[in-house]
């Protein structure tokens, strides 16, 4: 794979730096798309199953970045980008590290089984946001002793824009027969008036597992709705509600605030 063993391991911010690399290059702007966008569409893009969408098949890695400016689209121009800047500094993004891994599983299966009989239980949690790459390597990891567990909640799936697949819950029983499901209904988190509320708004899903939590808390004070126009003004109107609380409610804040400042 022409990679050294010193190779980078990209996070969100060595992205951004790329990306600055890119659009300076370009003449591009945060107007043509922003680096939150574009880093979603390179999670989306490599977390699909498929090899082709690595920095080791694009041919795309060996070409000066200029060649696939001329009618291409800025999807494109940033994506070969980000491909071609990758491999120039022998860099991995966290997807890029699940596909190498897979590729050197399919090649070498001695290493496959050494890693598959080394892990004995393998535990996925968040599992409603797994993805189609992180559900492969799963499925391969577990391939020795079959000792499987994975904790999620079909009600709590956010990531579908990033590649989450909610069927591989709801269908896990289905692939691995023989499955014990254990439901947690019990909330301690939250007042009967509020779980009404969200169960009222839960039932509602299409692809779901029928459940009802229940509390574990006494019953508190009626559910407001805000409707906030972005996470400045929603945060700004929960101070103010804090700000109205009564006075145990603000020592408590207070009481935060200063061990917030504390922490090193």
């Amino acid at each position: 794979m022409s990679y050294p063993k010193s190779f980078l391991v990209l996070d969100n911010s060595d992205i951004d730096s790329i990306l600055r690399i890119i659009y300076e290059e370009r003449q591009l702007t945060l107007r043509d798309m922003t680096f939150a966008r574009a880093r979603d569409m390179f999670e989306r893009a490599s977390s699909s199953p498929s090899p082709s969408t690595t920095a080791t098949d694009r041919h795309v890695r060996r070409s000066p970045p200029r060649q696939v400016r001329v009618g291409k689209s800025v999807e494109d121009i940033l994506f070969y980008g980000y491909l071609y800047q990758e491999k120039k500094c022998f860099g991995l993004d966290y997807n890029d590290l699940i596909k190498f891994t897979l590729h050197i599983f399919e090649r070498n299966p001695e290493i496959r089984s050494k890693w598959q009989s080394r892990l004995e239980y393998v535990m996925v949690d968040e599992f409603q946001d797994i993805d189609g790459l992180q559900y492969e390597l799963m499925e391969v990891l577990q391939g020795y002793h079959h000792n499987l567990f994975v904790v999620g909640d079909p009600d709590q799936t956010i990531y579908t824009w990033r590649g989450a697949n909610v069927r591989y819950l709801l269908d896990f029983d289905k692939r691995f027969p023989g499955t014990r499901t254990i439901m947690m209904n019990d909330n301690y988190r939250s007042t009967p008036q509020v779980l009404a509320v969200a169960n009222s708004l839960i039932d509602t899903n299409v692809q779901r597992m029928k459940k009802s939590l229940v509390a574990r808390l006494p019953a508190g004070g009626p559910v407001r709705c805000h409707h906030a126009g972005d996470s400045a003004q929603e945060a700004s109107w929960i101070c103010e509600r804090i700000d109205r609380a009564p006075c145990e409610w603000r020592w408590r804040r207070r009481h935060c605030c200063e061990r917030s400042r504390r922490i090193p």
